[in-house]
This record gives structure tokens, C-alpha cells and sequence, in this order.
């Protein structure tokens, strides 16, 4: 790993080359005659998984700056599918950010990230068990979009909102995710006493858009992977926290 600074301190960079990757067990596995995955056949990783990342960060002045960010993997898959070896997976992923502290006092920032898979394809195009298998690689890619507000002006005190979106945008990575869209509003509130300790409190809603049905059937949806979002159930997650950190 390399890791510095340029022109003072203005370019923050870090470099990475590893042995081993986030997913190196069923990654990838033999998909079983229900056209589910069959964890039972995953190979773990023997030293064949490989890993790139790459990170810079731009203080474009004292109180503003930009970054982004690139991994790259991939591994050795020796599972089987209808006799055929599965071959390699790779996984790549990316993002951007700016964040902006306005007046020193209001902290804005915007994120947009996305993550890509290259890995078996499901049983069939249609998802109908008894198709015929698929051998080749499927991309499922997932995208993801944050904004974030925070109030900092009070000593002490800060509190702030959080707004998500996470979008898988084809029916592979939909079937992995289990669901077509979610959106998570968070409001949160901090305080910090004694020096480093900070109690913060914090609500969240999680929004589902789509429906997702397990039991995918093309005849049922005619076709169209999402629902209706008017005929989405009240399925909506909402939480509370509370955390001490010192």
C-alpha cells in the first residue's frame, strides 16, 4: 500500500494491491436445479483472489473538497455449471464526493457510487426453472446515491439529515438484492461532552419504492420485472438508535 500527499498537502492519494478480495467464498456457485444458489458447492478463495483500489482526494480549499475512488477484483471460480467450469469473477466498483462546509457551519456533501459484479447468470433469461442453464458471466450492477446535510454552528451540538437512494438496475442484481429500489430518510442529532465522548441519536424510514416478489413468475407480472409502486404493501422499515462513542 502507498499512501501520501502533493503540492502541500492540497492531493491526498492511497494506493492498494492485495491478495484476496471482499467476496472469495460462494461467490459465484454451481446454481442448483431450483435455479437457487447452492452454497454447498462454493470454493473458498486459495490464494487465486486478486484486489486493486485506488483513492484521491482534492482539498480544493479549506473548507471544500472532492474525492473519488476505484476497486477492482477478481478470483478463480472452480464451481461447475451443466459440466461446464464457471471460470473467473470479477467484481469493479467506483464513486465520487464533494462535500462543502458553507459558512463553516452547515457541512453539505453528495456521494454517487456504483458497484458492478461479473458473475454466473441465473438459470434462464426468464428466471423459469428448466430452461436451459446459462454458462457465461452476468453483469448485476447496483447504483447508489447520498446526500448529506449537517449543522455544526452550536458548540457541542450538531444535527443533520441523510437522504439514500440504492438502485440495482437489472433483473440479475434486483434477484440478488431482493428488491428493485429502496430510498432511507435519516434525521440524526449529536452531543459531545468530556472531551471525546459523543451521544447521538438518530431516526430512520426506510422507503421501499417496488414491491419485489420472491417467487419471480413473468406470466404473473406480464413481463415487467418491477410492480406497481401503487400496489407496493406497507412494507416500510422505521428505527430509532442511540449510541455512545468515546
Amino acid at each position: 500500500m502507498l499512501s501520501g500527499t502533493l503540492q502541500d498537502k492540497r492531493f491526498e492519494y492511497s494506493l492498494y494491491a492485495g491478495n484476496g478480495c471482499a467476496r472469495t467464498v460462494a461467490d459465484s456457485p454451481a446454481l442448483s436445479t431450483t435455479g437457487l444458489a447452492n452454497a454447498a458447492s462454493a470454493t473458498p478463495d486459495a490464494d487465486d483472489a486478486k484486489q486493486l483500489n485506488a483513492n484521491l482526494r482534492w482539498n480544493v480549499m479549506t473548507v471544500a473538497f472532492v474525492g473519488g475512488g476505484y476497486v477492482a477484483g477478481d478470483m478463480a471460480n472452480r464451481n461447475t455449471l451443466a459440466g461446464a467450469t464457471v471460470g473467473r469473477s470479477r467484481f469493479t466498483a467506483a464513486d465520487a464526493y464533494g462535500v462543502w462546509d458553507i459558512a463553516q457551519q452547515l457541512l453539505v456533501s453528495g456521494e454517487y457510487a456504483t458497484v458492478r459484479h461479473d458473475q454466473m447468470a441465473l438459470e434462464s433469461d426468464a428466471g423459469v426453472v428448466g430452461n436451459p442453464a446459462r454458462t457465461q458471466l452476468t453483469a448485476t450492477r447496483v447504483n447508489e446515491y447520498i446526500l448529506k446535510a449537517v449543522y455544526h454552528g452550536i458548540p457541542d451540538w450538531e444535527c443533520g439529515v441523510r437522504y439514500t437512494v440504492v438502485d440495482p438496475t437489472n433483473f440479475e442484481a434486483e434477484l440478488l438484492a431482493g428488491y428493485s429500489r429502496e430510498r432511507k430518510l435519516s434525521v440524526a442529532i449529536g452531543y459531545q461532552f468530556a472531551g471525546s465522548a459523543q451521544l447521538r441519536a438518530e431516526y430512520s424510514r426506510l422507503i421501499t419504492d417496488y414491491d419485489y416478489l420472491n417467487a419471480y413468475d413473468p406470466v404473473l407480472l406480464a413481463g415487467q420485472y418491477r410492480l406497481n409502486p401503487n400496489e407496493d404493501p406497507d412494507d416500510d422499515i422505521v428505527a430509532v438508535s442511540l449510541g455512545l462513542q468515546f
